[in-house]
């Protein structure tokens, strides 16, 4: 039987799109880098940025949670017909951009360019996308450990998760996180996400508070950023301004958790749904077509530097409409994708033959 989706949930995922584009034209861009410490734009920048953190965090959090079923049995076939997917997905996107930037410019591309491109794992085209593969490799034993959890437990690994690796590694670095850049911390957040869906931790938590508790945990995230200077020691530890804005930040994982926990209670009209269930599937495109390499280096790398000197409001409009244009367009493009992959329906195929290689 086939799982109902939560429209909440795909609602956020597009949402944690749009932020991700934001972080990488505030940090690909070169806003971060060129904008004056302790101006006007300096603040708004970084609460900018500081408000897109927890994008992937939250989707790292909404695979975990989707993934998990109590009651469904697991499927390996399913997940590597999944994962196969997302995988020629990849693919799909990295050979056809550099195809499309070999037509617009033949200085910009090399032979090696397109062969790299056949091979995005290997080559490490998506940090997220390699982390991931780790993910996927490990999620049955994450699964398998959480579903033979006592809530009682489950709630105790969370915070013991929250603890060791997010509040203590943020001030010491002791786990090699790498800021949240790991195989490690993607499967930490997969964890966290499975026992949310465990506890029904959305049931638990009102919308209002998690919306209170968001705003809370922004303000004392910037706050952090903008007013504490220098480095603070205690004993072996080392706080910095920068100690908070990071993927392992206890505030932005607690935010994302949040997010997860509203988004997951939403409900939806018909024609919301409708919108919603046309765009979702579109979502992980988005960061496939904003932080390919290529595009990356050709598009994006110090083209919004020169809104520094810009008045502070008109940075954040050039940004936030950019973020947005974006993320509609990219959604748009890649209705083709789909088409293709349903009308070959590839995901089929592959799960009827891993049934048959497994079973």
């Amino acid at each position: 039987m086939e799982r109902e989706r939560n429209n909440g949930i795909d609602l956020l995922r597009i949402i944690a799109m749009f932020f991700v584009v934001i972080l990488h034209a505030l940090g690909h861009g070169g806003v971060l880098d060129n904008v004056e410490t302790g101006s006007p734009q300096y603040s708004l920048a970084w609460a900018l940025e500081i408000i897109a953190y927890p994008a992937v965090d939250t989707f790292a959090l909404i695979t975990g949670y989707v993934s998990f079923s109590q009651r469904h049995p697991y499927s390996l076939a399913k997940t590597c017909a999944g994962y196969s997917t997302t995988w020629l997905q990849v693919v799909y996107y990295c050979v056809l951009i550099t195809i499309a930037l070999q037509i617009i410019n033949t200085k910009w591309i090399t032979i090696s360019d397109l062969i790299y491109s056949f091979f995005p794992v290997t080559n490490n085209m998506y940090w997220y996308f390699t982390a991931y593969t780790g993910v996927i490799v490990l999620s049955p034993l994450i699964t398998a450990g959480v579903r033979g959890l006592s809530n009682k437990s489950a709630v105790y690994i969370l915070i013991i998760i929250l603890l060791v690796f997010s509040l203590f590694d943020s001030f010491s670095m002791r786990f090699s996180l790498n800021s949240g850049y790991s195989v490690i911390w993607l499967l930490l957040l997969y964890c966290v996400g499975a026992i949310m869906k465990k506890i029904c931790a959305p049931e638990k938590l009102t919308k209002g508070k998690c919306v209170l508790c968001i705003l809370i945990l922004y303000i004392l995230t910037w706050c952090w950023k903008i007013f504490i200077g220098g480095d603070i020691k205690i004993m072996t530890l080392s706080l910095t301004n920068d100690s908070l804005v990071s993927y392992t930040s206890p505030t932005i994982i607690c935010i994302s958790i949040l997010y997860l926990a509203l988004f997951a209670q939403i409900k939806t009209g018909p024609i919301t749904t409708s919108v919603i269930r046309f765009l979702a599937p579109g979502a992980f495109s988005v960061y496939l077509l904003n932080d390919n390499r290529l595009i990356r280096a050709h598009y994006i790398e110090g083209r919004f530097d020169m809104i520094v000197v810009e008045n502070s409001w008109h940075l954040f409009l050039i940004i936030v409409c950019f973020a947005i244009a974006f993320t509609i367009i990219a959604l748009f493009v890649d209705k083709p994708r789909q088409l293709l992959f349903n009308k070959m329906l590839i995901k089929k195929r592959i799960e009827k033959c891993a049934d048959r290689l497994i079973g």
